[in-house]
């Protein structure tokens, strides 16, 4: 679980270099008709195995979007991060892309390049019986691309370690239609299920939700 660690990083302290995958300066949307939606990702998740004190709050946002707020409670202190989430279809894959929301990058600084230049990060989406799968790219696949001179695509090397994606939407587009079957490529997940409470939340039997039928 340790890029899901470093995930946390945006949200608890400044990036540390080599914890978390790329950002990118472009997204996976070319226009308004790549951005889908689905009313099941609408309410209140929590890690399945209950490891630690999280919250994913989606609701609906503007344009498409949805507003995403992870709160993370570690010894009592409660960090906050907000996102504009839109779920993008790739192939046969559904994707999310994650923006810092401009009131999270304002207010935070001191959180790495991440947040200044708004990168986007880009997480697959699973849907199962355990609920939602979330994989983001393999920080320790990506260095070792890096090693061997054979990352797939464009990036940048800041001064802090982070590597940031500059190829465009159409090329980032292209290697993860080939890229997402790949295990290799995509770490271990992180298990979200409903939790019963929030926005939206399911009031039955949460297989809805555990399982979106996207559209």
């Amino acid at each position: 679980m340790r890029l899901w660690r470093g995930m946390l990083a945006l949200v608890a302290a400044p990036l540390l270099a080599g914890c978390v995958p790329p950002g990118s300066l472009h997204g996976l949307y070319a226009s308004p008709s790549d951005v889908s939606s689905d009313s099941a990702l609408l309410g209140t998740w929590k890690r399945a195995d209950g490891e630690d004190q999280q919250k994913w709050v989606f609701r609906k946002g503007e344009e498409g979007a949805y507003s995403l707020t992870v709160t993370v409670t570690t010894k009592g202190r409660e960090d906050r991060s907000q996102w504009e989430a839109r779920l993008v279809r790739v192939g046969d894959s559904r994707f999310l892309d994650l923006l810092p929301a401009l009131r999270t990058a304002q207010r935070r600084p001191d959180a790495s390049a991440f947040y200044v230049a708004r990168l986007h990060l880009f997480v697959k989406l699973e849907a199962g019986k355990d609920g939602l799968r979330l994989r983001l790219l393999d920080p320790d696949w990506w260095e070792a691309q890096r090693k061997q001179g054979a990352v797939p695509l464009r990036t940048e090397e800041l001064e802090s370690g982070l590597s940031v994606i500059t190829a465009s939407t159409e090329e980032i587009r292209a290697f993860l239609l080939k890229a997402a079957a790949d295990p290799k490529v995509f770490g271990t997940p992180l298990t979200l299920v409903p939790t019963g409470s929030g926005p939206r939340a399911p009031k039955k039997a949460p297989e809805a939700a555990r399982k979106p039928k996207f559209r």
